[in-house]
């Protein structure tokens, strides 16, 4: 059973950037699982995700606690405003494809909405980050789903000022599923 302590101690490793730390309050049986609580209650996942400087160090915690057995990559944080947003939507937000490959390996959904009903990839769009919308597409997301204003991807990449986005965004949204992620064929002109 993990200790108040361990969890609180797991929560200082992650923010401090403390790999060590992270391994050694999950050996005295932090859960892996456990969110902050407060005003930002992130499960240590989604802390993990959202360090700034994704480091070495960073990047070495996002894959100790992506990898402890019994690990929730669907746990979403609440925040103030209960936006439940996943690790996996964190990841997508920022443009980190690499987190967003290994979150999907792991078991994350790409399905998954915020309180918006805002997708990963509806966030990886807002934000201008094509390679985390390839990442995403290619393990199932559908670029096609709206927020709950019925705004798609593309619009959400376009009213952000990413218009190359968007246009591949409306692209992707004509092809059928399994063509989902390819480029359009270009064709040989009429003669």
């Amino acid at each position: 059973m993990a200790t108040d302590k361990a969890n609180k101690d797991l929560l200082a490793a992650v923010e401090g950037s403390d790999p060590a730390g992270v391994r050694a309050a999950l050996a005295r049986g932090a859960s892996p699982n456990t969110t902050a609580g407060g005003l930002f209650d992130y499960p240590v996942l989604i802390w993990a995700v959202m360090k700034q400087s994704w480091s070495a160090s960073d990047l070495e915690i996002f894959n100790v606690v992506l990898g402890q057995p019994g690990i929730n990559v669907n746990q979403r944080g609440r925040y103030a405003t209960g936006r439940g947003w996943s690790a996996l939507m964190v990841a997508a937000r920022r443009g980190y494809t690499e987190a967003c490959t290994a979150l999907l390996k792991g078991g994350a959904d790409p399905h998954l909405t915020s309180h918006r009903g805002c997708n990963a990839i509806w966030q990886a769009a807002w934000a201008g980050h094509r390679q985390a919308i390839e990442a995403i597409i290619s393990w199932g997301g559908d670029p096609k789903k709206k927020d709950n204003s019925g705004e798609s991807p593309a619009e959400a990449a376009r009213r952000q000022g990413h218009e190359d986005l968007a246009s591949w965004l409306s692209i992707q949204e004509q092809l059928p599923p399994h063509h989902v992620g390819q480029e359009q064929e270009q064709l040989p002109p009429l003669l």
